[in-house]
């Protein structure tokens, strides 16, 4: 771990401002103050207050006895962290300060203590080489001081989210997005900022792959999720940052709405989603009673609306969609044609054939000759 993630670790327990500081106190290294602290520029302002009274001992104010206390510890790259003050307005809970208080001053006497016997290693950059090197060793035995940061927030809150989204309910989603954090948010970058346009960017391309299982067309779904990774990559806070993962949740799950408000019929539905886990089968075997069970219908309702809907069955979509990836390895691969009907899993070459001659007018030899010479 470097200065910076002894730095993270505390934030991540105690929510208090924390801001790591170059060897003059001129330049910000790392600033990470918690969303409830409304005025950044107070707490700035006390920091540099600070600063410019401690200059030369900020060493010998390692320890916090109340919540407007500020504390402060350099480090050898000659650094320095500032912490606090833990409440700028006193509306705490003394219990809550006391155990805040107790916590920082844990840390400050742990890494004050590792410092003093040089064992905090910076090397904050991992290259490619070491990450080739990365083995099932490494990967089986994490770190002791990964767990530091405690435990992530649950999946079920992300499934949670997921599922409001797709239910195309703006309220579902709003109490989805507000619900309490039961963990701590994954630290996805160095610094926050950086990390909180990644967990904003991260919900934009599981909602836009949501928006597409449930029926949005595609190209509508990338191109609404595309200007929402413009509008991070613009962000200038963690708190924009934040606020934009809530407008990328809620932009999606109102264009379901709308969409399932236009088609109507909830059949409409189970089709797209069908489609969906139908093209999952595109190179392997067919479980219809698996694509039935994650459609979430009957398999006698599903059935008859997907015929009522697209004229064919749920096994002749899934032969032409396989007929159509076979234009494309056809076009854009050198595999024999006895290779491409076993990857699509065709029961022999001369199957495959028969069923693309009868969609395409041309066999599939006949069609790579063609295409070849346009």
């Amino acid at each position: 771990m470097t200065y910076k993630d002894y730095i993270s670790t505390l934030y991540q327990a105690v929510r208090v401002p924390v801001v790591l500081y170059s060897e003059d106190g001129n330049k910000v290294l790392l600033s990470l103050i918690p969303r409830s602290f409304k005025n950044e520029q107070a707490i700035d302002n006390i920091h540099k207050d600070f600063i410019k009274q401690h200059q030369n001992d900020l060493n010998q104010n390692t320890f916090l006895s109340n919540i407007q206390d500020i504390c402060s510890l350099r480090f050898p790259d000659k650094s320095f962290v500032v912490i606090g003050p833990i409440n700028i307005d006193k509306k705490q809970d003394p219990q809550i300060t006391a155990l805040i208080v107790r916590t920082v001053n844990m840390w400050l006497s742990f890494v004050k203590s590792i410092i003093e016997h040089d064992v905090i290693p910076q090397t904050e950059k991992i290259d490619l080489k070491e990450l080739e090197r990365l083995d099932d060793y490494f990967l089986e035995n994490v770190t002791a001081s990964d767990y530091l940061l405690g435990p992530h927030n649950q999946y079920r809150y992300e499934a949670g989210l997921l599922d409001a989204i797709a239910s195309g309910d703006i309220e579902r989603f709003k109490r989805a997005i507000d619900a309490p954090l039961m963990g701590r948010i994954g630290k996805l970058a160095d610094d926050e900022l950086t990390s909180l346009k990644c967990h904003a960017n991260l919900l934009n391309t599981l909602a836009s792959r949501v928006a597409i299982k449930v029926g949005i067309p595609y190209e509508l779904a990338f191109t609404l999720s595309d200007k929402y990774f413009m509008a991070v990559s613009r962000a200038t806070s963690g708190d924009e940052a934040w606020s934009l993962r809530r407008l990328v949740g809620l932009a999606f799950t109102k264009l379901i709405a709308r969409y399932n408000q236009k088609n109507h019929l909830s059949e409409n539905m189970w089709v797209s989603r069908a489609k969906f886990e139908l093209c999952r089968y595109i190179f392997s075997k067919l479980d219809l009673d698996k694509v039935v069970e994650n459609v979430g219908c009957s398999y006698t309702n599903l059935q008859k609306t997907f015929k009522k809907n697209t004229h064919m069955t749920m096994t002749q979509y899934l032969k032409e969609q396989r007929l159509i990836t076979s234009c494309e390895l056809l076009k854009s691969t050198t595999n024999s044609i006895a290779d491409i009907a076993s990857m699509l899993e065709f029961a022999n070459q001369g199957h495959y054939c028969r069923e693309f001659k009868n969609l395409y007018g041309l066999t599939p030899s006949e069609y790579r000759l063609y295409k070849s010479k346009i």
